[in-house]
């Protein structure tokens, strides 16, 4: 393999490319249906070549444009790729790791350690992961490139695992423009400790590869530096981005010497690099860099696809990075006097002139775009990549294209084919609109993912982290008269099943020159957007997916869409729609079908209620069955749809159409254990065999399996103390409590949160013996209770605590405690217990605990303590008048005597308070 070509390959093309792209020429955009286009041929007698993948599958794809047509077809045995040769005729791609399936190799208990010989044992990669694979038209076939080459001074023990299902192994991520040669990224087994004893399988060490389609064998892999700093013991990463038609040079990256960025300890970093050919092997050399500022070479990370190379492996464009840090567009070029590759010429690091279509987001967010190559002609001159903005938030993605016309101009994609009057680009492909204005916002367009060798014609794709829905991938000719392009049906719809609980989704799409309409039709007759007769909703009818929301067993049949487009129709084969045989109609659909039940659980299918009948005043739902409950007792029942899988709505009637009796969207009564967004009607009056209408309805959306059920028991009896007429008495001591079968009378607590609580229950408190109290829940199993206390029913609050906090003694924090609350016997007051949120805990149970604190001797309420409080406590024994309403048992001992004097003597004159 010899290096005579570089020079005059790169001359010719020059020439070309500038015929291709002179002023007189109007680009022509042809819609490519579906999928994305990764790669373009120069044209072959008028004809373009396309390679890509995912048209109707993840296949790798070959389009053929030929004047006025078009086609597709996707490669059987492939799961992805699409790089095509200058001529159309290779392609690689990966496919999936199966007949046969590819092994890599393992070992163990090697030694000496990092043996080059070590005893290896098969280890299959499996089967989930895809493996690099090439198509020629020649043999019409996708044959798998095999593993690589085992190279023990490489520390290469054959292919390895890239980590899981869905990964690639062995990447293409180049092709040589005559298709001969494949480059890329491959995943290693290799030793995978510096002990060196194991070999493994997933290492995740990737390596530069080659191959040589006219050689055959293995996939090649190439040399990287050893590590130096960290891990001395393995080669550096690195990839293989782009090799030259001889195959004798290979331009790529290798990984950072170490971990992070640091460029002020480690020489060798992150750096762009050519492999040459010697005659025997590939020796690696730096592409040069500007120095840092600490002298070392510069450092800059590349992704695949943003290193290129010309077939004649004398210009390489990629990232690169100036000595002040700032990064650029760099064009290595190939001096053949001195037989090195110069430093990078700076083609520019933003757009010559802002985009048109920037959106606000982008333009006070204020960031330059991030430039990305994704293709170059031949020349290098001209070169076409993405540009992604961000929006100080997220991040969008337009396309640019940079010319050198004596100097570097750097274009946005759109404007750039706005300005050569390209036909039907804003109606079809222009902005999507920004706050109202037609003319920002995200172009349809997207940007180019590559450009054919001689620059006439390129193909793209919108794609980033904002999607625009329909947005089609593209073939644009550059140069020349392009040829009103009929359309071809890329994508027909797939035929499907359907419950009332899934979205019927049907997708078409068809490759021609625009505007490209769609109409879909149910047999032979067109639909259009509507709400049916059945209740089933349909969108989309006169765009590339149609959705039927609610769909109805009359929905069923045959569905196609007619694809309209500048010169033609075609029609899309039908899909048919049919009802899920899992999910049939059930037979309490409707009120009038209602299943007759007593007591008891029943259980059904929501996605086979088609029928939306009635409504619920709590919640709005679909999706309902119906039951005819007829009561074995007269009593209160109670109806809960706790062993649903869903959102439920539960309503009771007095008959179909009829008055509601009841409807409870999220439980608020009952015990717990049953999920926050079912539904309960804790207590309704019924009659022995005078039935109700009950409706089980669901809320939103429901996916997978769900289960519908109905349950319908006897209610327990409500808490006593349930009402503050009935509040529970007590005194000093601890009661048990229980909140479950507790409800709300609508007052409220100063402390409760805002979520509010939903249920209580009272106790009136009027102490045998006066004196200071603390009321608490301390040791209760219920969490978040709310104490408050009243002056009576309804009353004045006197106190209200929901937290008792943390570092207290024997109570959890989620307690509610009140502490030195001084009250009388003969003014008794009112306890509120209660609980916050939207549901009761599963154990609602607890302990009410009042301790008396102390006493107060200031009996007469006169601001001390005093031989006047004395007086006033005989008088009281006496039976004189008691104003401030105080116990004559001062002392706590049952009985009113000459006790309770000395007592309170007693603590006047600094003695404790009696027990």
């Amino acid at each position: 393999m010899g290096r005579i070509t570089r020079a005059t390959v790169g001359l010719s093309v020059s020439a070309a490319l500038g015929l291709a792209l002179s002023a007189g020429a109007q680009p022509s955009i042809v819609s490519l249906g579906s999928g994305g286009p990764a790669s373009i041929s120069n044209p072959q007698g008028g004809v373009y070549y396309v390679g890509g993948a995912g048209v109707s599958t993840t296949a790798a794809a070959r389009w053929v444009v030929n004047g006025s047509s078009l086609s597709v077809t996707e490669l059987a045995g492939s799961n992805g790729g699409g790089l095509i040769s200058d001529d159309g005729s290779v392609i690689y791609a990966v496919s999936p790791n199966m007949n046969p399936q590819a092994s890599g190799n393992t070992a163990t208990g090697v030694s000496p350690a990092f043996s080059m010989t070590p005893t290896l044992v098969a280890a299959p990669i499996s089967t989930g992961e895809n493996i690099g694979s090439v198509w020629t038209s020649a043999s019409n076939t996708v044959t798998k490139l095999g593993t690589v080459a085992l190279d023990p001074t490489l520390g290469v023990y054959g292919s390895g695992s890239s980590g899981g299902s869905g990964g690639t192994f062995l990447t293409p991520v180049a092709i040589s423009p005559n298709g001969r040669f494949a480059s890329g990224q491959c995943y290693i087994s290799s030793y995978n400790s510096s002990a060196g004893t194991t070999i493994a399988l997933s290492t995740f060490q990737f390596r530069p590869w080659v191959y040589d389609m006219q050689a055959g064998g293995a996939p090649r892999v190439l040399s990287t530096p050893q590590r130096t700093s960290s891990n001395t013991w393995r080669k550096r990463n690195g990839g293989a981005f782009g090799v030259s038609n001889d195959g004798t040079v290979i331009a790529g990256w290798q990984e950072y010497n170490v971990g992070g960025t640091s460029t002020t300890a480690d020489p060798d970093v992150a750096r762009p690099v050519v492999w040459n050919w010697n005659g025997s092997s590939y020796v690696m050399s730096y592409l040069p860099m500007e120095p840092n500022a600490n002298g070392f070479p510069g450092s800059i990370s590349a992704s695949f696809g943003t290193v290129h190379m010309n077939g004649a492996g004398t210009i390489i464009v990629g990232p690169a990075v100036h000595t002040n840090g700032n990064s650029f567009i760099g064009k290595w070029v190939y001096n053949t006097s001195t037989q090195q590759w110069d430093l990078p010429i700076d083609v520019g690091a933003n757009l010559t002139t802002p985009a048109s279509w920037l959106p606000a987001a982008v333009t006070s967010c204020g960031v330059p775009p991030r430039l990305s190559v994704t293709g170059m002609t031949e020349d290098g001159n001209t070169i076409v990549g993405a540009a992604v903005y961000s929006t100080c938030g997220s991040f969008m993605s337009g396309g640019f294209i940079a010319q050198n016309n004596g100097e570097w101009t750097i274009t946005d994609w759109y404007d750039y084919l706005a300005s050569q009057n390209t036909p039907g680009l804003f109606d079809n492909y222009g902005p999507v609109g920004d706050n109202g204005d037609p003319t920002k916002g995200l172009p349809k367009l997207g940007y180019p993912t590559a450009i054919s060798p001689d620059g006439s014609a390129a193909v793209g794709l919108q794609g980033g982290t904002q999607r625009i829905v329909g947005a089609v991938p593209t073939f644009i000719r550059l140069s020349g008269t392009g040829d009103c392009v009929a359309p071809v049906v890329t994508l027909n719809p797939a035929s499907t099943t359907f419950t009332h609980c899934s979205t019927v989704i049907f997708n078409a799409s068809a490759a021609g020159t625009g505007p490209i309409s769609y109409q879909w039709y149910k047999g032979d007759q067109p639909i259009f957007d509507q709400v049916t007769a059945d209740g089933s909703t349909i969108t989309g009818a006169s765009t590339f997916q149609m959705r039927i929301l609610n769909g109805h067993p009359s929905d069923v049949g045959s569905y196609s869409c007619l694809v309209t487009g500048a010169c033609g129709s075609a029609m899309t084969t039908a899909a048919m729609l049919t009802v899920d045989p899992t999910a049939s109609q059930i037979a309490n659909d409707t009120c009038a079908t209602a299943q007759a039940v007593a007591e008891g659980t029943f259980t059904f299918n929501p996605c086979g209620a088609y029928v939306d009948d009635g409504f619920a005043s709590c919640a709005v739902s679909d999706k309902d069955a119906w039951y005819q409950y007829i009561p074995t007792f007269t009593g209160e029942a109670r109806f809960e749809t706790c062993g649903a899988t869903y959102d439920t709505v539960l309503s009771v009637y007095d008959g179909c159409g009829g008055l509601e009796l009841a409807c409870n969207d999220n439980w608020d009564s009952g015990p717990g254990g049953c999920t926050a967004s079912r539904s309960r009607i804790g207590r309704l009056a019924v009659t022995q065999g005078h039935p109700v209408w009950v409706r089980v309805g669901a809320i939103g959306t429901l996916f997978g399996t769900p289960v519908g059920s109905l349950t319908i028991s006897q209610a327990p009896p409500p808490a006593a103390n349930d009402e503050c007429a009935a509040a529970t008495p007590v005194d000093i001591g601890s009661y048990p409590f229980n909140l479950a079968e507790a409800t709300s009378d609508g007052s409220v607590a100063t402390c409760q949160p805002t979520s509010g609580s939903i249920r209580e229950v009272y106790y009136s408190f009027a102490p045998s013996c006066d004196g200071i109290f603390t009321i608490q829940t301390c040791g209760s199993a219920i969490t978040n209770p709310i104490l408050s206390v009243l002056s009576g029913c309804f009353g004045n609050e006197i106190a209200c605590n929901d937290n008792v906090g943390s570092g207290v003694t024997g109570c959890s924090s989620n307690q509610a405690r009140i502490q030195h609350l001084e009250v009388h016997g003969s003014s008794p007051v009112l306890i509120r217990l209660a609980i916050s949120g939207t549901s009761v805990p599963s154990n609602a149970s607890g302990t009410l605990t009042i301790i008396r604190e102390g006493c107060n001797p200031d009996l007469n309420q006169d601001g001390v303590a005093d031989q006047g409080d004395v007086d006033y406590l005989i008088n009281v024994i006496a039976g004189g008048d008691n104003p401030t309403g105080i116990s004559g048992d001062f002392n706590c001992d049952g009985v009113a005597d000459q006790g309770d004097v000395d007592a309170i003597i007693n603590v006047i004159a600094g003695g404790p308070c009696p027990n």
